[in-house]
């Protein structure tokens, strides 16, 4: 299984590249942008990948009542427009495949602004950075694409070839039609797909894979929460001291956590995630995350962090009574946050506005 999951990325990339490099290869900057110029198409296209595509996403999860990492999963592709194989699947079905190509590369640049807009307000606590969806269409996508063009156009390279697939030349308006909604179509299906997965008997027990999601989700709260703490004013002594993040005894959060948090910031400040163990000392720490495996510490782990002016995150039914400032709970299936102002009183640390407007709960201070 070990081996299946570094398999798999690697095939996923390998895919991804030599198709754009075939496509390119098969095709000119002419035949690519033409059949853009028909607006009627493009249109049709375009409310098709970015409207119903994910209108049919939310749909289909709120029908079926989908768990939360199948729900988000499905959401995520519902709107994540410009998927690499479907010139591929263009090709196969006899379509238009210079469209086919054409709008995925237009899709690609309207989804590096449309995700980062539509995503956080359809899933609450997540952030999209459209720099890094830019970063990896361009690597991935683009510059294949653009090294096939240029050796079609240079037409002196024999390894050209090799990689060229046959054009396919609509030959009626039918065809062109179905160029133009082919996109749609495709993402339909994959829409289908992922209904069966969700169905399936290893879905329905529950199996391990299932739940990993959660944990992603959890470590991505926890960084978000970095944005909407003040701590004390001595928490800091100099302006680019690292935030520091310690979570005990939940490993799968913590490395979650660090791939969040490499090469990036909050408020100027780079973020650090130290795995600990509960004889560890917590000085020197601004964040606490406690795992469920230590719930019996709990309280006498709260009572250090209040001293210390350290947030204390948990994921416990009875977190807050336990003196936790944030606690992660379930649900209806999705992952949501409850927040006790008394306790971030007592450990000096104040919490944002917009902070408190989307928790779950929040039980309030003295003040």
């Amino acid at each position: 299984m070990e081996v299946l999951a570094k398999a798999v990325p690697i095939a996923m990339l390998t895919f991804v590249v030599s198709s754009m490099l075939a496509v390119g290869l098969s095709l000119t900057v002419r035949e690519i942008v033409t059949p853009l110029r028909n607006g009627k198409l493009l249109t049709l296209a375009l409310l098709a990948n970015f409207v119903l595509m994910p209108l049919a996403a939310i749909l289909i999860a709120r029908l079926l009542q989908l768990a939360q990492p199948l729900g988000v999963a499905l959401l995520i592709l519902g709107v994540a427009a410009g998927a690499p194989f479907l010139p591929k699947l263009a090709g196969i079905a006899e379509g238009n495949l210079a469209f086919a190509v054409g709008l995925m590369v237009l899709l690609m640049v309207l989804t590096v602004g449309y995700m980062p807009v539509v995503l956080p307000a359809l899933l609450e606590g997540v952030s999209v950075d459209p720099t890094k969806i830019a970063k990896s269409l361009v690597l991935l996508m683009l510059l294949p694409l653009l090294i096939g063009l240029g050796v079609r156009a240079g037409a002196a390279f024999p390894v050209r070839r090799r990689f060229e697939s046959p054009t396919v030349t609509p030959t009626s308006q039918h065809d062109a039609r179905l160029g133009a909604l082919f996109t749609g179509r495709c993402r339909l299906a994959l829409l289908g797909c992922m209904l069966a997965l969700a169905l399936s008997p290893a879905a329905l027990r529950g199996q391990p894979a299932a739940v990993a999601p959660e944990r992603d989700v959890k470590a991505a709260y926890l960084f978000k929460f970095l944005g909407y703490v003040e701590w004390r004013a001595a928490a800091f002594r100099a302006p680019r001291q690292p935030i520091v993040v310690g979570v005990m005894d939940a490993d799968d959060i913590a490395g979650d956590l660090s791939d969040l948090a490499s090469g990036r910031s909050v408020n100027d400040r780079p973020v650090q995630v130290r795995r600990l163990r509960i004889s560890e000392p917590l000085a020197g720490l601004h964040v606490l995350f406690v795992g469920a495996a230590d719930h019996g510490h709990v309280p006498e782990l709260v009572n250090e962090a209040q001293v210390l002016g350290i947030l204390t995150v948990t994921e416990t039914d009875d977190g807050l009574a336990q003196g936790s400032v944030i606690n992660l709970v379930m649900v209806d299936g999705r992952v949501r946050f409850e927040v006790a102002l008394d306790a971030a009183e007592r450990a000096g640390i104040k919490l944002s506005s917009r902070l408190l407007s989307v928790a779950h709960l929040v039980r309030m201070g003295t003040n």
